[in-house]
């Protein structure tokens, strides 16, 4: 027998699990017929975020998008395209209609945010802290979510990468919402304090 000294990293583990044990819903989401599935595309610049949701079948687009911090815009794309994903399941949720299952395919042209939320883990210390937030939310919302890579060129062509940019085509935008539709009127976007904490160190 003999003690074994615990790192900092393995005690943020540690203290991970012990949280998300505590606040899952006890449900998995499963394919089946009653589960809602939403189609997440979202892109991200050195200014900004876009993020649109679309549901098969619905004929409507939802969209949402932010201005990055300062100290977010010098980072690396591999960290904005992971906040806009984080961005875009917190709309999904803000759009929740009932309790039923949701299902959100996540669309993304940067390969490194993809293997991020479908692994939950990244060798970056930033990259890691925001993966953990996605899993969290998942385990405390039973929210499913799956990653896939799409080339940039669907991005522009689908209206996210535009969007962070500050520009959307208002054929994306279903006919009651265009009246109100102001692709200028983004206001700067609230990052998770312990990403902006390491990134200030």
């Amino acid at each position: 027998r003999r003690n074994v000294q615990v790192t900092a990293a393995a005690l943020d583990d540690l203290r991970w699990w012990g949280e998300a044990l505590a606040t899952h819903s006890g449900t998995s989401v499963l394919r089946s017929a009653d589960a809602r599935t939403l189609r997440q595309s979202g892109d991200a610049s050195g200014g900004g975020w876009g993020v649109t949701l679309e549901e098969p079948g619905s004929g409507k687009v939802l969209f949402a998008h932010g201005l990055w911090p300062t100290a977010v815009s010098a980072q690396s794309s591999n960290l904005r395209e992971l906040l806009t994903i984080l961005q875009g399941l917190k709309l999904a949720l803000l759009h929740r209609q009932d309790s039923a299952p949701l299902r959100v395919v996540v669309y993304s042209d940067n390969s490194t945010a993809v293997s991020c939320v479908n692994s939950g883990s990244s060798p970056s210390p930033e990259l890691l802290l925001l993966a953990r937030d996605i899993k969290m939310l998942q385990a405390r919302e039973g929210l499913q979510c799956d990653a896939v890579w799409i080339a940039g060129s669907e991005l522009i062509r689908q209206g996210a990468d535009p969007l962070s940019r500050g520009a959307w085509p208002f054929s994306h935008v279903h006919a009651a919402e265009r009246v109100a539709f102001d692709p200028y009127a983004a206001v700067e976007s609230v990052v998770p304090t312990g990403v902006l904490q390491l990134l200030r160190r």
